[in-house]
């Protein structure tokens, strides 16, 4: 067992507090993935199950054992640093065997960590190189290998990828979703990407100043986010959000009415009861804008960025930007005006505390 459970965490650093109450259960196997903006406490978080950060209040357990106030080699965890922390003096072969070697690990079972690390990493080639003449890459892979030979019940990254240019992030991101498979051991990862989040997680956590916005798999975070905040966060490009207003008719059900789009059927309960109308916004993902000849609503082209397959037109929409996605050949130019269409089904809507509104 290695699941990892924090009730009511709290960090305080003297009078301010940047971790508030936090509960969150992460099963044994599962890779969890902290993403949110830049200080909203993921690393924070981390850190404190890795025994790096004290805990203000609250509880940690691993694997069902209380490790609160722990020290770090005493919890079964291994972490994994931006910075990749290599001793620049020592071979490849040397970092990886470095803590086995200090905590007197015999030579037999050091071998064979290592040669299982050299083999699932495919490390052979660089054993006698120090890790100046390595790529980012290679050294992070290093840096993982020496994670991999402690055996832990817990593998911890922080952003782990930063350093790295794309072409170096897609491959490496690859590899640790292949060692997870592999390995089945239970991973936990920050970042701040949230294409990282998506494709490596089976679980996404999404933090927002020290609290838990939602928890959940990719896709029902990106397809039933729980406010404004997730549904603009998940996703690349974010979600377009216009405002609109609800309204009940005389049978009592609720529709949304946003920049003749005409009406979207709400469930019931979307509107407050004693509420007649109700300003709040509606969210369209790029890719559910339709681009068709005499669309309900007209948009102004101020920008295309074209990938190949896919591109993506800005466009300037009853004063409001927009982004929507086009596959194959695009024929609209900037300052042209473009036709859109939207499937009711596919819009979603926040009330003006940014929370999710109900739906059939």
């Amino acid at each position: 067992m290695s699941n990892v459970q924090l009730k009511a965490v709290r960090k305080q650093f003297g009078d301010l507090e940047t971790i508030h109450g936090i509960d969150l259960d992460i099963a044994s196997g599962e890779f969890a993935v902290f993403v949110g903006p830049s200080g909203c406490g993921k690393s924070t978080l981390l850190r404190m199950i890795a025994g790096l950060e004290t805990v203000s209040s609250g509880s940690i357990a691993i694997g069902g054992r209380d490790v609160t106030h722990a020290e770090p080699s005493a919890r079964k965890v291994a972490m994994v640093f931006q910075s990749y922390a290599l001793y620049p003096h020592m071979s490849v072969k040397e970092n990886i065997t470095f803590g086995m070697r200090m905590r007197g690990v015999d030579a037999k079972t050091i071998e064979e960590r290592l040669d299982m690390a050299v083999e699932i990493l495919r490390l052979e080639p660089y054993l006698v190189r120090k890790p100046g003449a390595l790529s980012g890459g290679q050294a992070q892979r290093v840096a993982i290998g020496r994670a991999l030979v402690q055996d832990p019940d817990v593998f911890l990254f922080d952003e782990p990828l930063s350093n790295l240019d794309a072409e170096l992030r897609l491959s490496t991101r690859i590899e640790i979703a292949a060692l997870h498979k592999r390995l089945g051991k239970t991973m936990i990862y920050v970042t701040h990407d949230q294409v990282e989040a998506m494709t490596l997680a089976d679980k996404i956590v999404v933090l927002r100043a020290g609290n838990i916005e939602q928890v959940g798999a990719p896709l029902s975070l990106y397809e039933a986010p729980a406010n404004k905040f997730v549904a603009g966060f998940i996703g690349s490009p974010a979600m377009n959000f216009l405002p609109a207003r609800l309204r009940r008719d005389s049978s009592g059900t609720v529709f949304a009415e946003a920049l003749g789009m005409g009406p979207i059927a709400l469930s019931s309960d979307a509107l407050p009861e004693g509420h007649a109308e109700l300003e709040v916004t509606i969210g369209v993902r790029p890719e559910h804008w339709q681009m068709v000849a005499g669309g309900a609503l007209t948009a102004s082209v101020v920008a295309i960025e074209r990938l190949g397959a896919t591109s993506y037109l800005y466009a300037d929409l009853a004063g409001h930007r927009v982004c929507v996605e086009a596959r194959g050949e695009v024929s609209a130019r900037v300052g042209e005006s473009i036709s859109l269409l939207v499937a009711p089904a596919l819009v979603r809507c926040f009330g003006p505390d940014g929370a999710a509104l109900g739906r059939r």
